[in-house]
């Protein structure tokens, strides 16, 4: 109880703040102007190292390291393997799974792919299309973070885009794995939902024009940033622990750990 009370929310105006993500595209003039303002992209920054990937301004001061320390390591597990099949992989397992799961399902989807009892509903599609597109959306990757670096707005839009042509993934699981990939964006998924009292229609993009749903990732993307990467990815491994799901994993740093020993037994 005191870790969860260590890490709430003021609750009303964050929860405020993603259901505006819901009403962001009113067809008000006055609407379509306050969103050309909250939503105006960043200018491309030059390319940054992955030690540089710590916000400056995080709330969970106590446990820097454990992002900066465990998302380095998972990226240099992709650049070793040039590929993102890894994170994919485990983004695709922790889809209505426990997290504690997650590296058992991996063992079998490397001895099955696709064809794994793990990879079921779209997941099967998804790792396939990943397989198969691995050179282009890890060279592309890699383009966006040498031209637009991974702390703006237009970087981590542009990383959610490329990944949301995978099948089963959605914007959400795609911003998971541009996060795992040092952009500064997030993942709120059903547990951070539940600590800011909403409902997953407040992060789905659903059947919206290519253009809306462009407006909507920005929407995503900002909200975010406003506390950063690092926030969210500290806050919620803290918020995960020892729960009914996580037993083994009893710490906010072994659950963090458990990330990249996941992505690291993906085989590609």
């Amino acid at each position: 109880m005191a870790i969860k009370q260590s890490i709430s929310f003021k609750r009303q105006s964050d929860k405020a703040k993603f259901k505006g993500l819901d009403g962001a595209f009113g067809t008000t003039h006055q609407k379509r102007q306050k969103q050309k303002t909250c939503l105006s992209f960043a200018a491309a920054e030059p390319k940054i190292t992955r030690a540089a990937i710590e916000p400056p301004n995080t709330p969970t001061q106590g446990t820097k390291e454990m992002y900066r320390k465990h998302v380095n390591q998972i990226i240099d597990i992709c650049e070793a393997k040039q590929s993102v099949l890894p994170v994919v992989t485990f983004t695709l397992c922790t889809i209505q799974a426990g997290l504690s799961t997650c590296l058992d399902q991996i063992i079998d989807v490397n001895k099955h792919g696709a064809s794994s009892r793990f990879m079921w509903g779209q997941k099967g599609k998804g790792y396939q299309y990943t397989k198969s597109h691995d050179a282009y959306l890890w060279g592309k990757v890699n383009h966006i973070k040498e031209t637009l670096g991974t702390r703006s707005q237009a970087a981590a839009v542009a990383a959610i885009e490329l990944f949301l042509p995978i099948p089963n993934l959605g914007m959400v699981k795609a911003a998971f794995v541009a996060q795992q990939l040092g952009f500064n964006v997030a993942c709120i998924d059903s547990h951070n939902l539940v600590r800011l009292g909403l409902e997953a229609k407040h992060v789905k993009l659903g059947k919206v024009k290519p253009e809306t749903a462009r407006r909507k990732v920005q929407a995503y993307v900002a909200m975010t940033q406003e506390k950063g990467t690092a926030y969210w990815w500290n806050s919620w491994c803290k918020y995960v622990a020892g729960n009914k799901a996580n037993r083994k994993l009893d710490t906010g740093s072994a659950v963090s750990a458990y990330h990249v020993t996941c992505v690291n037994a993906v085989n590609v």
